[in-house]
């Protein structure tokens, strides 16, 4: 199993611009960040910019594009300070398509970029280059000013003719479950040209451990002495345990295994499960047998295969079905969970909305499905409906801002001809006024004349 999972190592970049740093043929590695929309199967091309503030810690100045190119920003971001996931979106909307960081250090392999909360808001891919690499893309940008430091990118997976994806996921997280329940419907349009294997993250009691799985008894939160545990789900504030969490998930396997040939019932069991609050906050056996009768399984024959998977039917021994999921969680090095494992290739970005992973899915066939043809054309299509919504709502606001700038004309060429109006209105008054006082003069010069 060593190595099953490749990464990224399928992906690459390559400089497009300046000649002088082509030439050096740099070896650029980087990690791709566990949130944002991956782009998988298509290119992007930009060149770089420096924000400012470097670090994308806070709002960045409006970036000054460079009109000679309708190329993407990318924006090279000094690392610290601040989580990954806060300086892609400050990235995102300063208009970057591209968030590059430059990590501290030249030894990046194996580096997560995990989502700290602000990942489901992303929506631009984030990678992380080393330090050398990013001082080799300062330095050209520094020594090419008017030469932009331009590279491609391709989010690329490992491609089959049948695709076969593991989900990495746990009863006591509701993001595991709120992913099944929304990526069903895109594995039904795929049908027959995938496989799933879904298996369960498990941990281990270390003091167990080190007494050999040979203790007393069982804690609230293990089972086979230790083995197999989960933490709890409520910190002991509620009636769920570790112990619960682990069971859960045997019965979820038994079920995915006991129905070999009608996988449907477990993707609907997992599906309702998401949708019981009851069920996820006791996690008790009559609420899972309910929802076991409810997708039409039979409840015994999951029982009979918990309790026939520990040896001897005894919960205290080992279990041969979570072995294999526990061994296969160390061995391919799981680095987060829920995750979804592509033709042996971890998926990197938000597990939701999941059409990015049903995106991914279809950039793993050598031929591309008809179910992945008409979601990109349907895609391509709503693109195209929000760029017309759009100039119409720029030509509705320059229609209205043009409307406002003649109503605030026509008004002050109103206010003009008003006080024009006004002003010979009063001048003629005043005109009367001294013509009446001039005719008073004159009749009293005559009377006095007369005097």
């Amino acid at each position: 199993y060593m190595g099953i999972l490749v990464g990224l190592a399928v992906s690459q970049i390559e400089i497009q611009s300046p000649t002088s740093l082509m030439n050096k043929n740099i070896d650029i590695n980087y990690e791709v960040a566990n949130f944002g929309r991956i782009p998988y199967g298509k290119t992007l091309v930009g060149y770089l910019v420096v924000p400012n503030p470097p670090n994308a810690c806070q709002s960045i100045e409006p970036i000054q594009r460079d009109n000679r190119t309708s190329l993407s920003i990318f924006l090279l971001i000094e690392d610290g300070d601040c989580s990954y996931d806060v300086k892609a979106k400050y990235a995102e909307i300063a208009g970057a398509k591209l968030a590059v960081v430059v990590s501290k250090q030249d030894d990046i392999s194996g580096k997560v970029l995990n989502d700290n909360g602000m990942g489901s808001n992303v929506g631009i891919a984030t990678v992380l280059v080393s330090k050398s690499v990013g001082s080799e893309f300062k330095k050209a940008m520094e020594e090419n000013a008017e030469t932009r430091v331009t590279f491609s990118i391709r989010f690329e997976m490992s491609q089959t003719k049948h695709v076969d994806y593991t989900v990495w996921l746990s009863s006591s997280n509701p993001n595991s479950f709120k992913f099944i329940h929304d990526f069903y419907e895109y594995h039904k349009r795929l049908g027959d040209l995938v496989t799933i294997t879904p298996k369960y993250v498990l941990w281990f009691c270390l003091s167990c451990k080190k007494e050999n799985y040979q203790g007393k008894a069982d804690n609230d939160n293990c089972v086979s002495h230790g083995r197999y545990c989960a933490p709890d789900p409520d910190d002991k504030d509620g009636p769920a345990t570790g112990k619960t969490v682990v069971l859960e998930d045997l019965r979820q396997k038994c079920l995915f295994i006991s129905y070999p040939d009608d996988q449907d019932k477990w993707w609907s069991y997992v599906s309702k499960f998401a949708e019981s609050e009851d069920c996820q906050k006791f996690m008790d056996d009559s609420c899972s047998e309910d929802l076991l009768s409810k997708v039409g399984a039979d409840v015994s024959l999951i029982k009979k295969c918990m309790k026939d998977s520990f040896e001897g039917g005894d919960m205290k021994n080992d279990n041969y079905i979570l072995k294999e999921d526990r061994a296969s969680y160390i061995l391919q090095n799981i680095p987060y969970w829920p995750a979804v494992v592509i033709n042996r290739q971890i998926y990197r970005g938000s597990l939701l909305p999941a059409d990015d992973v049903f995106d991914a899915v279809c950039a793993a066939f050598t031929e591309q499905p008809k179910a992945c043809e008409l979601a990109a054309e349907q895609a391509e299509v709503g693109q195209q409906e929000i760029n017309y919504s759009v100039v119409i709502v720029i030509v509705i606001i320059v229609l209205a801002a043009f409307l406002f700038f003649m109503i605030v004309v026509y008004k002050r060429m109103v206010r003009r001809e008003m006080a024009k109006q006004m002003d010979s209105q009063i001048h003629n008054l005043v005109s009367q006024y001294f013509a009446m006082n001039d005719s008073k003069d004159n009749t009293r010069r005559s009377d006095n004349s007369a005097i």
